[in-house]
């Protein structure tokens, strides 16, 4: 399931475990897909976030929802590189905690737990 959700101008765009197939799917029929922030596919795989896909979303933010040294790999170091070439603001669970993003439908901030950890 691909779920995008909207508030005023702000979009989410939360793909699940979309790999490149989906992705392609989405770009090629011409899918709603922009979004201001990503839930990055498939924990940021290689088989994931395509160039293509991530033209298509051209997101601000982006969070990889990964666990803290992780048997697979996640996220892809190229992948990571990919977001960031974008000039998208990358956050990562497994660093960051949890992420919260809150809008009005105007704005679009994003917290992090760790952010809020004493320093």
């Amino acid at each position: 399931m691909v779920l995008r959700l909207e508030q005023g101008v702000v979009f989410f765009l939360l793909p699940g475990d979309l790999q490149q197939h989906g992705e392609d799917r989405l770009v090629r029929d011409h899918a709603f897909i922009s979004a201001n922030f990503l839930k990055a596919p498939h924990h940021g795989s290689r088989t994931s976030s395509t160039e293509l896909f991530l033209s298509a979303v051209h997101p601000q933010y982006a969070v990889f929802c990964v666990g803290e040294a992780n048997p697979f790999g996640h996220p892809n170091e190229a992948i990571v590189e990919r977001y960031a070439d974008a000039n998208v603001r990358i956050y990562r669970t497994d660093r960051d905690g949890t992420v919260t993003a809150i809008t009005d439908g105007d704005t679009l901030a994003v917290h992090t737990f760790a952010e809020s950890l004493p320093h």
